[in-house]
């Protein structure tokens, strides 16, 4: 979960708000014996042992000094009304919201609202057409607006500080 899922929303997230200079982390695991699931996402009957957290929270300060708390949560159910992604950013003059129903930010469409208001936005029509966006940034080389092997390296340290923060129960800079 945090390699994958939380290090595709971090991208996002460093890419729009800046670098972080710390990190507190807690992790859990709050479903020890998941369930297997068949390929139609049925239970099996079967189960496993859970050897990474399904929860994992943490506090940052950016370089630019905003704070930010965020929580990931794995295992929940879905169920009506649950929505599997919120990202607020508040500000002195107002706020952005974004949620959704998928928690991958990256290959889908959240609604964005602005101090509450519902904002259309030109929707992409899936993951393929967020991803064809992608490689066409790539493709105009330097002139393009893409994530680089710097992005990610720097992406991994602060994956590291939230696994290192968790695991020492300390505050992490970076």
């Amino acid at each position: 979960m945090l390699e994958i899922a939380i290090g595709h929303q971090l991208s996002v997230v460093t890419y729009l708000l800046g670098d972080f200079a710390s990190i507190s982390a807690t992790a859990a695991i709050h479903y020890p014996t998941p369930t297997l699931l068949d390929k139609d996402r049925k239970p099996t009957g079967k189960t496993a042992t859970a050897t990474a957290p399904d929860q994992i929270a943490f506090t940052g300060l950016f370089k630019s000094g905003a704070v930010s708390s965020m929580h990931w949560r794995g295992g929940l159910k879905s169920t009506p009304g649950r929505k599997k992604f919120i990202w607020e950013i508040d500000g002195e003059e107002g706020s952005i919201r974004l949620e959704g129903d998928s928690a991958f930010l990256n290959i889908s469409d959240p609604n964005v609202y602005l101090d509450g208001e519902l904002v259309e936005v030109q929707k992409a029509t899936g993951p393929a057409d967020i991803l064809a966006s992608a490689w066409t940034e790539y493709a105009k080389g330097g002139k393009g607006n893409y994530t680089s092997m710097e992005d990610a390296v720097k992406l991994h340290r602060v994956l590291d500080a939230v696994k290192r923060s968790a695991k020492e129960g300390k505050t992490i800079q970076l």
